[in-house]
């Protein structure tokens, strides 16, 4: 089961509600518009007492739902929490393997996606997508790596050899979060290394963030609560039609995925 901007019912728009604690998700917005959201499932991801598709970040536990700009996307995800222009396009907490997504031998189990990617292979989940300025963010726990390079990819890309990644990638001796593209599928250039120290990527757990605009790319990983970020500029040439998440020589349990758009 996943929710998208449709799933959540209202007078909607800027302004519209701030969504205060509570199973329907309703409140008094900063312009004194009611927002009335009607549960659609029982599922509560982040275990804040509002269900999924009422929640203003469901993916962050805020029972207090704060949304100072009133746009449905709350202050503890919005990135412009004073500026309403951001929309909540997709929430998918992976109850069900939703048929917006292709996988290459992906597998559902309980409210998670697994990608066991181990033994030399590479695992993704990827659909369609039009970007424009877009946040995409993923929750995740791993299991064992192999011994040499292993990653997790977030990837917007067109159905060929071109692409732009976010990795959290491990060489099997250190981890890096980066900004890695690719014109060809051969030669790669990574850009924004940030070196992850003594934390590694196998047998952890956090978010990863890719944020995508046509000017700038930002990646941003909070694993084994240690953050660091890197990106550069948005190579032109390449037109990304597709959304992956991408895993290589790695376990990966994916728990959501939440994508916010820029308008």
């Amino acid at each position: 089961m996943r929710f998208d901007a449709t799933a959540q019912i209202g007078d909607g728009g800027p302004g519209d509600g701030d969504g205060d604690a509570g199973g329907s998700g309703s409140g008094d917005g900063p312009m004194g518009d009611a927002f009335l959201c009607i549960p659609t499932t029982v599922h509560d991801e982040d275990l804040d007492g509002i269900v999924d598709n009422c929640d203003v970040c469901p993916h962050v536990s805020d029972p207090g739902q704060a949304d100072a700009d009133g746009d449905r996307v709350g202050d503890a995800c919005d990135p412009e929490p004073n500026n309403p222009r951001q929309r909540i396009v997709l929430f998918d907490p992976f109850t069900t393997l939703d048929p917006g997504w292709t996988h290459t031998g992906a597998t559902q189990s309980g409210d998670e996606i697994i990608l066991d990617a181990r033994g030399g292979i590479s695992i993704e989940l990827y659909r369609p997508i039009t970007p424009t300025t877009e946040i995409f963010m993923i929750g995740a726990t791993t299991g064992n790596g192999d011994v040499t390079t292993h990653h997790i990819s977030l990837v917007t890309a067109p159905m060929t050899n071109a692409g732009m990644y976010c990795e959290m990638y491990d060489n099997g001796s250190s981890t890096t979060t980066q900004f890695t593209w690719t014109f060809n599928g051969t030669t790669y250039n990574h850009v924004g290394q940030a070196a992850w120290g003594t934390t590694r990527l196998a047998n952890g757990l956090g978010s990863f963030t890719y944020a995508y605009s046509p000017t700038t790319v930002a990646c941003s990983s909070t694993w084994n609560a240690v953050t660091r970020s890197g990106g550069g500029p948005t190579p032109t040439g390449i037109s990304p039609d597709y959304f992956h998440i991408y895993a290589e020589n790695l376990l990966v349990n994916v728990h959501w995925f939440i994508q916010i758009e820029t308008n």
